[in-house]
């Protein structure tokens, strides 16, 4: 059975911003902060952060701004409620060698900009902005029934972004599922999908046509998906 993702995501680069204003305390980095999963956002460190970080996140808000899609998108000015809302962290433990702070929260209920103030006690906290935008990432070792090695996010469909984790992963045999929001042009398109292995896709929940011509000739072992579709300009789901 394929797994789908829950998480609607614009098909578009992720980006992340991060301020801290100066303060004594020893520098700390924040590498990465993106939704894993529908309650679920990790924080990622350039160095371990202690327990305490952990302790003064749980029951703190992350805001999030509606008039925003994505944190690249300029700030307005002006207040406007209805736009805006909070979601909760319910929990929050340190992983990765402390770190990488995962946080339990409300669901994120849109795609918006979202705004964690991370208190660090004694010193002055740490901005960080994300957004929803990237594509999910699983892997597994292709059995049925298999659990996931990795579940994370890239921020595009390129493999570019990929990290080193998720190079190695590939090297090796298993199944890798990315699953996105895609925004075609309105009207009569068709959408190509070419690999160098074996795949599978959905688009909009639909299979791909039957491959013609030079599709078929090109790649005689299922390494393409092609779909002929009427686009409303409207997001559509797709998993590869």
């Amino acid at each position: 059975m394929k797994r789908r993702s829950w998480l609607r995501l614009l098909a578009a680069v992720g980006f992340v911003s991060v301020s801290a204003a100066a303060d004594p305390a020893p520098a700390l980095r924040v590498l990465d902060a993106s939704p894993v999963g529908p309650f679920e956002v990790r924080v990622s460190f350039d160095q371990p952060v202690g327990n305490d970080v952990a302790r003064a996140a749980l029951g703190k808000t992350i805001a999030f701004d509606t008039r925003r899609p994505t944190v690249a998108t300029p700030s307005l000015r002006g207040d406007a409620p209805e736009a805006q809302g909070a979601i909760r962290i319910a929990a929050a433990r340190l992983d990765g060698d402390g770190k990488t702070l995962v946080l339990t929260t409300d669901p994120h209920p849109r795609a918006a900009a979202y705004t964690l103030r991370l208190p660090r006690p004694g010193s002055v906290p740490i901005v960080v902005e994300y957004d929803l935008s990237g594509v999910q990432a699983e892997w597994d070792d292709g059995k049925e029934g298999s659990p996931l090695r990795f579940v994370g996010r890239w921020k595009s469909l390129s493999p570019t972004s990929a990290s080193k984790e998720v190079v190695g992963l590939l090297a090796q045999k298993g199944r890798f599922t990315l699953s996105t929001l895609v925004i075609l042009p309105k009207g009569s398109l068709t959408v190509r999908i070419t690999a160098t292995a074996s795949i599978e896709a959905t688009l909009g929940g639909e299979e791909p046509a039957l491959p013609e011509g030079l599709d078929a000739a090109a790649a005689p072992s299922g390494q393409v998906a092609v779909f002929r579709v009427e686009s409303t300009g409207d997001p559509n789901p797709l998993t590869l």
